[in-house]
């Protein structure tokens, strides 16, 4: 449930997010010293509690006390991080993850903290190159966001416009209105979560 949650694929509606929540709670209590079970939780605080970000990065970090190099919960960290504007602690946590398991499947999501991170700090081209490359090689609508975004504050109407096209051709649902939370977290800080909706707005991404 918390993946279909964390992919946009079930409403964020008060009884998909209860029920998410319930269930990582029940993980946590059957599995305490699991650092797996303290990973679900994290994600259930993160997106399945409108962003609780402080609880996920703590439950993050007593996963790590059991486990200290389960890149999974690192690669968590770094997009948390890079939410909240912790940008350094995002690239850090990301890169670690990177070094310890290089050949996970799964590493595109600590590339995309990577590029969130960028983004936060208004380095948009670095941003742009980032999300843009995991974008053309897999199906990715969170990095096709940053994409717009980024190429929207670079003022690269082009890039803008291929970048919206990439998003609506995988969701054509997808909309200013529900890019949080039904395809990001939101950012910690007000003022980057309204920089990243005018800028797709500005990308040319309908409301």
């Amino acid at each position: 449930l918390l993946n279909w949650l964390w992919y946009g694929e079930v409403p964020h509606d008060d009884a998909t997010t209860a029920r998410a929540m319930e269930l990582a709670k029940t993980a946590l209590r059957l599995a305490p010293r699991d650092e797996l079970a303290h990973l679900v939780m994290a994600w259930a605080w993160a997106y399945a509690a409108s962003g609780r970000l402080e609880e996920a990065i703590a439950e993050c970090e007593r996963g790590l006390e059991i486990n200290p190099n389960c890149s999974l919960i690192l690669a968590n960290l770094g997009t948390y991080f890079a939410a909240l504007g912790r940008t350094k602690d995002a690239i850090e946590a990301s890169q670690l993850a990177l070094r310890l398991s290089p050949r996970d499947l799964s590493n595109f999501w600590r590339h995309y903290a990577i590029a969130l991170a960028h983004f936060a700090d208004e380095e948009y081209q670095t941003s742009l190159e980032g999300s843009r490359r995991i974008a053309r090689s897999r199906w990715h609508v969170p990095s096709g966001i940053l994409w717009a975004a980024a190429a929207a504050g670079l003022d690269d109407a082009t890039e803008a416009r291929s970048a919206v096209e990439y998003c609506l051709s995988q969701r054509p649902d997808l909309r200013v209105a529900n890019v949080v939370p039904n395809f990001m977290l939101r950012f910690g800080r007000d003022k980057d979560h309204e920089r990243l909706l005018a800028l797709l707005r500005k990308a040319g991404l309908p409301e």
